[in-house]
């Protein structure tokens, strides 16, 4: 059996390596070996624990993406602990990296006690790690048998980027070793791919945001410990961009586009992992966005208001390329937050309201014209995107069929804690029976409690209640209605009936005044020359929650001469807009009929 000082003799060292290690491992003494490594990291070291102070606890952060065995999850409990059991881990790592049965967890917790902690090891035992870190992992048996909730993309840019640019900067001294560049190249690559120029993360990657930002951020701190960049200042401003963009998905469970954890029995990683990143792109701790991350990892329900007027940062935002959009009340804990993304046939939709996830899941739909079902929906486009002070909203819209078009809206108050979540469908037979139903999957499984007079639905869960209002049905329960919207298997459920086409609005309340408050609605009559335009071709509709009222338009066919709809004549598409006392309509979002934002 080979000894360490018979490997660190072998290692093969280039010029520039500080001539006592090189003398040390030349001359096989462990003992100098070690003291001549662990003087040269020592900068390194400071540096690291100054910007990482728990390292394990940034290891973490991808513990679900990279857990492929039994002893990766006995590694992940242990790192999770304290005291013994924190030093346990870095033990149980090191030994799997000497017997070569690392993987990439136990390769970075064995690296992490290697760099903060190299100076408490036997010199034996410092020699046989050096030389089993610098030889790398393999890198395609560590992507293998991961979890079923892993993504493998993260897995791969932890395992052919992170390592080995993590192995190109501590082990840059070995002509073995010099895969720094090559780790940065898989980086930048990775950051190019995930991101529009903007920093907009791509919908397939949104869901797991921070776990795919962490191998960067551990990355970026590594290289600056180290004195060098693993990425371009264009890529790091891009960086940036991204972490900003995470930072608009925070909600206290987590991401508000990922399965919430219950914060009851876990703690979630995300904040502290886009905290940690937006450090790492530079961005200082008394800017807007650093201040309102820390309140998620403080617990802190609000971010205390500076006395200095900060500039105004909208916190909505939408990427074509990214095939996703973020809308957001503000920059607060309890903010409002909705995400969509459309980059498959069935959307996405997220929505958490006061902080807490309501809806989470796909977006389904059946639709059926004179009984025949249309569809599956191959591609959905982005054809309007609106957001100011007051509104954020979105339009998508898909043709299933030659003869059907199918238009979705989801409009975020801003201010006034509601959304409007919108489907329509048209056909080019005017007489053809139109079916629609959707399926929205609700989080928690939250207790439905039906009005006794009305159609609408109370939702109440962790101590929020959300109104539920069919403004396309009937108000009240005694009349006959065409359709149907109903919790079911932990589902929103909503039925449209019409003739030629149908406009399903779901008007979604939340504020925590009005929840008392009665709510009445009516489908509004839509003239144009003074003939009523049928359901096919245009929808109006109102809203009264208390003294909230709330106009609904929609244009589904365009007409010769400007409609009217509440007392408005118009040729916009789409309205929404609050509707004042006086009864004029104060708009929170006008699309031209051409489909253009206003």
């Amino acid at each position: 059996m080979t000894t360490p000082a018979e490997r660190i003799q072998r290692l093969v060292f280039r010029k520039n390596t500080p001539a006592d290690v090189r003398k040390a491992a030349k001359s096989g003494n462990v003992d100098a070996f070690q003291k001549a490594v662990v003087r040269q990291h020592r900068t390194a070291r400071k540096r690291l624990e100054k910007a990482l102070p728990a390292g394990r606890g940034a290891i973490l952060w991808s513990a679900r993406q990279l857990v492929r065995s039994a002893g990766d999850r006995e590694l992940v409990m242990l790192l999770a602990g304290t005291g013994k059991q924190s030093k346990a881990a870095g033990k149980l790592a090191t030994q799997q990296v000497v017997d070569g049965q690392a993987g990439c967890l136990s390769w970075l917790t064995a690296m992490d006690r290697f760099i903060r902690h190299g100076k408490q090891l036997e010199p034996e035992n410092f020699a046989t790690l050096y030389c089993a870190l610098s030889a790398g992992i393999d890198c395609g048996t560590a992507q293998q048998e991961s979890d079923d909730d892993a993504d493998p993309m993260v897995a791969k840019l932890i395992a052919e980027g992170e390592i080995s640019f993590l192995r190109g900067l501590v082990f840059g001294d070995l002509r073995t070793a010099n895969t720094r560049k090559d780790g940065a190249a898989v980086l930048t690559e990775g950051l190019e791919a995930a991101t529009d120029t903007d920093g907009f993360l791509h919908a397939e990657w949104s869901p797991v945001a921070d776990a795919w930002l962490a191998p960067f951020v551990r990355a970026v701190v590594w290289g600056a410990a180290f004195g060098e960049k693993c990425l371009s200042a264009k890529f790091s401003e891009r960086l940036a961009d991204a972490a900003r963009h995470c930072a608009t998905l925070l909600v206290p469970s987590g991401l508000v586009n990922a399965p919430p954890v219950d914060l009851r029995t876990h703690e979630s990683t995300a904040a502290d992992v886009v905290c940690h990143a937006l450090k790492a792109a530079g961005i200082r701790s008394s800017s807007t966005f650093p201040v309102f991350v820390e309140a998620f990892r403080s617990g802190k329900r609000r971010t205390k208001k500076k006395k200095q007027q900060r500039p105004k940062i909208y916190a909505s935002n939408q990427s074509d390329w990214a095939e996703s959009a973020v809308m957001r009340s503000g920059l607060t804990v309890d903010a409002d937050v909705c995400s969509v993304s459309w980059d498959a046939p069935e959307p996405t939709l997220h929505l958490a309201v006061l902080g807490t996830p309501l809806i989470s899941g796909l977006w389904s739909s059946e639709i059926t014209v004179d009984g025949r079902r249309i569809g599956p929906v191959e591609q959905w486009e982005c054809s309007c995107w609106f957001s100011d002070d007051e509104a954020a909203f979105v339009e998508l819209e898909a043709d299933p069929d030659d003869s059907v078009h199918v238009v979705r809206h989801v409009m975020l108050s801003l201010e006034d804690r509601l959304a409007v979540v919108c489907e329509s469908v048209t056909t080019d037979k005017p007489d053809a029976a139109v079916s629609l139903t959707s399926r929205m999957s609700l989080v928690a499984d939250p207790l439905a409690v039906t009005n006794s007079v009305t159609r609408d639905i109370a939702l109440h869960s962790d101590c929020i209640s959300t109104r539920v209002i069919p403004s396309w049905l009937e108000d009240d329960r005694v009349q006959h209605s065409d359709g149907r919207c109903e919790k079911q298997e932990g589902k929103l459920i909503a039925v449209a009936e019409g003739v030629g086409g149908v406009t399903a609005p779901l008007v979604l309340d939340w504020h925590p005044e009005r929840q008392a408050q009665d709510a009445d609605w009516n489908r509004l009559t839509v003239t144009e020359s003074r003939v009523v335009s049928p359901s096919q071709a245009a929808a109006g509709f109102r809203v009264r929650i208390g003294k909230h009222q709330l106009l609904i338009y929609r244009s589904l066919r365009a007409g010769a001469t400007p409609r009217a709809v509440l007392g408005q004549h118009t040729t916009n598409e789409t309205i929404y807009g609050r509707v004042r006392k006086s009864g004029d309509v104060s708009p929170l979002v006008l699309v031209d009929g051409d489909s253009s934002e206003d």
